[in-house]
C-alpha cells in the first residue's frame, strides 16, 4: 500500500514537472508587459471561441448520425438544401464545408502559434497570426464563395473576426515601432527625435 502511494506521488511530481517544462517551453522565462498580456488573453479568448466554433460544426456533420436519430433532425440534407440554394450541388456543398473547416483548423492552429509568440513579443508572430487569418478568408471564399460569407456566416463572428485581426494589427505596429528592449509605447520616443 504504501509504495502504490510512492508510485503515485512520483508520478504526480512527474506530471507537475512535465506540465511546467510545457508552460516554460510554450510561454518562455520572462512575463511581457501589461499591454501584450491584455493583447494576449483577448485573442486567446477569441482563438477559444473560433476553434470550439469550427470543432463543433465539424463534430456535428460527423455524428449528424446521432442527431437524426434521437432529435429526427437530418442535418446532412440541411446542408445539402442550403448548399443548393446558394448556388452548390448538395453533395459537393458538404464536401467543401468539410474542407473548409479542416484547413480552418489548420489556420487556427497557425493563429495560435502567432499567439505564442505574440506572448514572448517576436515580430514574427504576425506571420503566424496572419497568414491563419488569411488562410480563413481565402478559403471562405474560394471553397464557399462570397454568398457564403454574407449570408451564412454571423455577423457576430464576422465582427469579432475583424475586431480580432485589428487589435493585433496595432499591437504589432507597435510592437514594431517599440524600442530595441521591446518595450512597447503609445507613445513616440522622445529621446529619438
Amino acid at each position: 500500500m504504501k509504495r502504490n502511494n510512492q508510485s503515485k506521488k512520483a508520478s504526480e511530481e512527474d506530471t507537475i514537472r512535465w506540465l511546467l517544462s510545457l508552460h516554460r517551453l510554450i510561454f518562455g522565462k520572462n512575463e511581457p508587459d501589461v499591454y501584450t498580456k491584455i493583447t494576449f488573453f483577448i485573442n486567446i479568448l477569441l482563438w477559444v471561441l473560433f476553434f470550439s466554433h469550427v470543432i463543433l460544426q465539424w463534430v456535428s456533420i460527423q455524428f449528424s448520425d446521432l442527431l437524426e436519430t434521437h432529435k429526427q433532425l437530418n442535418l446532412i440534407q440541411l446542408i445539402k438544401q442550403r448548399g443548393t440554394a446558394i448556388g452548390f450541388d448538395g453533395e459537393e456543398f458538404l464536401v467543401q464545408l468539410l474542407s473548409f473547416l479542416q484547413i480552418s483548423a489548420i489556420g487556427l492552429l497557425s493563429i495560435f502559434i502567432g499567439l505564442i509568440l505574440l506572448w514572448r513579443k517576436k515580430m514574427i508572430f504576425t506571420l503566424f497570426f496572419f497568414g491563419g487569418t488569411i488562410l480563413i478568408l481565402c478559403t471562405i471564399l474560394f471553397l464557399l464563395g462570397a454568398t457564403y460569407l454574407n449570408q451564412d456566416i454571423p455577423y457576430f463572428l464576422k465582427t469579432l473576426f475583424l475586431l480580432w485581426n485589428i487589435n493585433s494589427v496595432i499591437y504589432a505596429f507597435l510592437l514594431f515601432r517599440g524600442n530595441k528592449n521591446g518595450e512597447i509605447s503609445f507613445f513616440e520616443d522622445q529621446a529619438n527625435q
